[in-house]
C-alpha cells in the first residue's frame, strides 16, 4: 500500500445541495447589489425568438433616468415602451448584438417621460452552454449633458463661422505665436485685395507695419487685456497704406493660441481729424494774433429763463490782454464780472437782444468803467449756439479822429472860435430853443476898423494876432451859453440868447475889454488899435425870424454903423 504523495492536494468533500443554494443566493444578492447601486441604468432582456424580446429586469437607475416604473417596462416588449422610432432601433442593436455574439456599443436619443435623454448603450450577449444568446445585458450611461453641450458647442462654432464669413468687418484669425494668418473672412480679400488662399499664407507683418519684437509686445498686451485696440497703418495688395482701427481678442483652438482681429477702415476718419485739428489751430493762431477782442459768452438766465448775465466759454489771447486777465482765468466767469453792466448798459441790451432774436448786431460803445473805460469798441454780436460770439475792435483813435475832424470842421482855426459852418449850425437849434422863451434875444455882428493897415503897417502875423485878440475880447464880452464866431476875415458874429433888452451893457463890456486889451497892447510895443463897428439885430420869440433874416438885418445895422460912425468902439 502506498502512501499519498507528499505534494499532493488533500481532496475536498464535495459541496451539499444546501451549501451550493446558500452560495448562489449570495451570489445572486452581490449580483443584485452591485445591479442595483451602479449610477449606470441597467436592463436585462430575454431574447423570446428573433426579432423578439422582452425586458426581465431594471435597476433603479434606469428608473430615475427614465422616469419609468418598474412594472411599464418589465415584462414588456421594446415596442410596448419606447416610441416607434426609437424602439425600431432598439431591436435592431439587439438583434445585430446577437449575430456578432460580441458587446456592441451604440448610442440612442430617446423621449421619455423625464424628457429628452440620450445613452451611450453598451449592449452585451448573455450565451448558454450550446452557445445560443439566451439574454441581453445593457448597460445605459447618461450622456444628455454632454450630448446637449456638444450640440451648444456645435451651434456656436457654426453661428461664429456665419457671422465670421458673412460680416462685412474685415475680420482675421492669427496664430498668436508665430504671427501667421489662420483664416481671413470674405470681407478681408475684398478690402486687403489677396484671396484668402493667399492670405493664409501670409503672417501678419505682410500687411501690418509691425517689427517681430513689436508683435510679441503686442501679442503679451493683449493676453494681459491691454492694447486690445489699436490704430496702425496696414498695406493693401496694391501696395496703398490705409489706416485701421483694430479690436482683437485671445481664445484657444486646438491648443494654440488664437487672435481675432476685426480691422476698420478709418483712413477718412483720421484725415477728417487732422484736417480738423489743423484748422482749429489755424484758427487758434488767427484768433490769437488778431488785433480784435473775441469771446463765445453762454447766456445765463434766472428760474423764469429771463438771461441776467452771460458766462465765458471761449476768449483769445487778445481780450486777455485788453481786460489785464490771464485767458486761463477768464474761462467760466461771469461776464458782467469783467466788464460791469452797471455802467455798460447798452453793451449788455446787444448782447440780450441777439441772444433772444437770433439776429447780429453791430454797435459802438464806450464802458464806463473797468480796464477799458473811456475807449470806443466797434462791436459785433452774433448768435452763436447757447449765446453769442462777441467781436471788438478798439476804434478810440478813429472816434477821436473823427472828433477832431469834425471840430475841425466847425472851428476857426485860428482864433478857435466857431467859424461860419459852426456858427450856421450852432446858432439855428439856439434860435428854435429860443422860441419857447419869454426873453428877446440878439445878434451882434462886428467888423474890425482898420484891419487892412494893421495888415499893410505891421505885416500879416499882426493882422494874424489882431484877430486873435479881437476873438478874445469877444469871448470875455459875451457869456459862456452864448454862441460866438468868426465869419471870415476881419468879421465876427456873436448870438446873445434869452438877455432880454440889455444891449447897451453888452455894448458897455465890450468897450471895457477893448480898452483892457489896447492897454496891453502898448505896453507890449504894438503900434496898432482895436477897434470895430457894430451891427445888432433883435430876435423876439413873439415875431421869429430866421438865422439869415437876422443876420442881414445885422449886416444892414453894420453898414449903417461904419458909414456914419456912430457905434464906432475905440
Amino acid at each position: 500500500m502506498t502512501s499519498p504523495h507528499p505534494s499532493a492536494p488533500l481532496s475536498q468533500p464535495a459541496p451539499t445541495e444546501s451549501e451550493r443554494a446558500r452560495d448562489i443566493a449570495e451570489r445572486d444578492e452581490r449580483l443584485n447589489l452591485i445591479y442595483n447601486s451602479t449610477h449606470d441604468c441597467m436592463f436585462l432582456m430575454r431574447v423570446e425568438a428573433a426579432g423578439v424580446f422582452r425586458c426581465e429586469s431594471v435597476n433603479r437607475s434606469y428608473m430615475a433616468v427614465t422616469g419609468l416604473r418598474e412594472d411599464q417596462v418589465v415584462g414588456h416588449r421594446p415596442e410596448d415602451v419606447l416610441p416607434p422610432e426609437a424602439a425600431a432601433f432598439a431591436v435592431q442593436r439587439y438583434q445585430a448584438t446577437i449575430d456578432a455574439k460580441a458587446a456592441m456599443t451604440y448610442s440612442e436619443d430617446i423621449l421619455l417621460p423625464a424628457g429628452r435623454v440620450v445613452f451611450e448603450t453598451i449592449l452585451t450577449p448573455i450565451i448558454d452552454a450550446s452557445g445560443n444568446c439566451t439574454h441581453l445585458l445593457g448597460a445605459l450611461r447618461d450622456i444628455t449633458a454632454r450630448k446637449l453641450a456638444e450640440e451648444a458647442l456645435n451651434a456656436s462654432e457654426a453661428r461664429y463661422r456665419q457671422l465670421f464669413e458673412s460680416n462685412g468687418s474685415v475680420q482675421f484669425l492669427i496664430d498668436v505665436k508665430t504671427s501667421r494668418i489662420v483664416d481671413a473672412n470674405p470681407a478681408a480679400a475684398r478690402f486687403y485685395g489677396w484671396t484668402r488662399e493667399e492670405m493664409r499664407s501670409m503672417k501678419a507683418s505682410d500687411i501690418a507695419e509691425i517689427s517681430e519684437q513689436e508683435w510679441k509686445e503686442y501679442a503679451a498686451g493683449v493676453s494681459q487685456g491691454v492694447g486690445t485696440a489699436s490704430v496702425r497703418n496696414h498695406r493693401l495688395a496694391s501696395g496703398e497704406l490705409r489706416t485701421v482701427e483694430v479690436f482683437a481678442g485671445e481664445f484657444m483652438l486646438g491648443g494654440d493660441r488664437i487672435f481675432h482681429s476685426i480691422v476698420h477702415d478709418v483712413s477718412d476718419r483720421v484725415r477728417a481729424q487732422e484736417a480738423l485739428r489743423d484748422s482749429e489751430a489755424r484758427f487758434r493762431s488767427a484768433l490769437d494774433n488778431s488785433p480784435d477782442i473775441f469771446a463765445v459768452l453762454d447766456t445765463v438766465r434766472d428760474a423764469d429763463g429771463v438771461i441776467i448775465d452771460f458766462r465765458v466759454v471761449e476768449v483769445n489771447a487778445r481780450a486777455g490782454t485788453a481786460l489785464g486777465i490771464d485767458v486761463s482765468r477768464m474761462i467760466g466767469r461771469s461776464f458782467g464780472e469783467l466788464l460791469p453792466y452797471s455802467a455798460n448798459g447798452a453793451l449788455l441790451k446787444s448782447l440780450v437782444a441777439v441772444a433772444e432774436t437770433g439776429e447780429a448786431v453791430e454797435t459802438e460803445v464806450q464802458p464806463r468803467v473797468g480796464p477799458l473805460a473811456d475807449k470806443w469798441l466797434s462791436c459785433q454780436i452774433v448768435p452763436l449756439g447757447r449765446g453769442v460770439a462777441l467781436t471788438a475792435r478798439d476804434v478810440t483813435d478813429r472816434r477821436r479822429a473823427e472828433d477832431e475832424l469834425r471840430a475841425l470842421s466847425l472851428v476857426d482855426a485860428l482864433t478857435g472860435l466857431f467859424n461860419r459852418r459852426g456858427f450856421e449850425a450852432v446858432a439855428a437849434q439856439q434860435l428854435k430853443a429860443a422860441e419857447h422863451s419869454t426873453k428877446a434875444s440878439f445878434l451882434f455882428y462886428f467888423d474890425m476898423n482898420d484891419f487892412k493897415v494893421i495888415n499893410d503897417t505891421w505885416g500879416h502875423a499882426a493882422g494874424d494876432e489882431a484877430l486873435v485878440k479881437m476873438g478874445e475880447v469877444l469871448r470875455q464880452t459875451f457869456r459862456e451859453t452864448d454862441v460866438v464866431a468868426r465869419m471870415g476875415g476881419d468879421e465876427f458874429v456873436a448870438l446873445a440868447l434869452n438877455c432880454g433888452e440889455v444891449t447897451n451893457a453888452v455894448l458897455a463890456r465890450l468897450q471895457s475889454e477893448l480898452t483892457q486889451q489896447n492897454a496891453r497892447n502898448a505896453l507890449a510895443g504894438n503900434g496898432y488899435v482895436l477897434s470895430t463897428g457894430v451891427g445888432i439885430a433883435r430876435f423876439s420869440p413873439d415875431a421869429p425870424r430866421s438865422l439869415d433874416s437876422l443876420l442881414a438885418i445885422a449886416d444892414r445895422e453894420l453898414y449903417q454903423d461904419k458909414r456914419m460912425g456912430a457905434r464906432e468902439t475905440a
